[in-house]
């Protein structure tokens, strides 16, 4: 049986309704007040990736076919077998590269505490102007420095990265249509077509569908290795 001492000592209960008010003392906005991500453009986007996987099947089982036939003309089973597995593992490879270009993450900023707050004045007299059910001017995205926040996303920006914009080929080649092979400072962007701003942007690509930016470029790299 407990005596009253151990009684007398035992700590105070905080109420639910305690808890929820401390809570909100450390967070005062709620990020789901904030206007909705902007909408994909999901139509243009399906079309640009099948038009994109159609190309690549068409490349690889036309090399395939070429490398079979050459070789079915008097070599040796051996060789013959051990020249497609070659071939078949460089198209597995693409397939990969594809894949991870289409549907990884090229480094999209997603909301979040870190990333949304703090609100730049403008943006929170825009918010609140609209809650208010007035019609404010469009707003232009906020500068800060070398980190920008966009005003379609709602998120800060970081500063640019440095990164190559190049893809340097074997014994220091490079790709026809690379200007120069050095690094480059690559800001964020907001692309239109995904409707997300992803880090180290470096530009949408029509025929995959998908943006090309710093989490998935050494991807797309490697794909335009295995085109050459």
């Amino acid at each position: 049986m407990k005596n009253h001492h151990e009684r007398s000592v035992r700590a105070p209960r905080m109420s639910t309704r305690t808890i929820e008010v401390e809570l909100d003392a450390e967070a005062p906005f709620d990020l789901r007040t904030l206007p909705p991500l902007p909408r994909p453009m999901f139509k243009p986007l399906l079309w640009q990736k099948l038009g994109g996987f159609a190309l690549i099947a068409l490349i690889s089982g036309a090399g395939v076919g070429v490398v079979q036939g050459i070789l079915a003309a008097g070599f040796p089973s051996e060789v013959y077998w051990a020249c497609c597995g070659v071939v078949y593992g460089q198209v597995g490879f693409t397939l990969v590269c594809w894949a991870r270009v289409c549907f990884g993450n090229p480094g999209r900023i997603r909301r979040g505490r870190s990333t949304c707050l703090p609100l730049p004045p403008a943006v929170q007299a825009h918010l609140e102007a609209c809650r208010r059910g007035e019609a404010p001017a469009p707003l232009a995205n906020v500068l800060e420095g070398k980190r920008s926040y966009c005003v379609r996303c709602y998120v800060w920006r970081p500063e640019p990265r440095p990164q190559k914009r190049c893809c340097p080929l074997p014994g220091g080649a490079t790709l026809p249509w690379c200007d120069a092979d050095l690094e480059a400072e690559v800001p964020a962007h907001h692309c239109s077509t995904c409707g997300r701003c992803s880090a180290g942007f470096d530009h949408h690509c029509d025929l995959l569908g998908a943006c090309i930016a710093a989490d998935n470029l050494r991807w797309f790299k490697a794909l335009l290795v295995m085109a050459v």
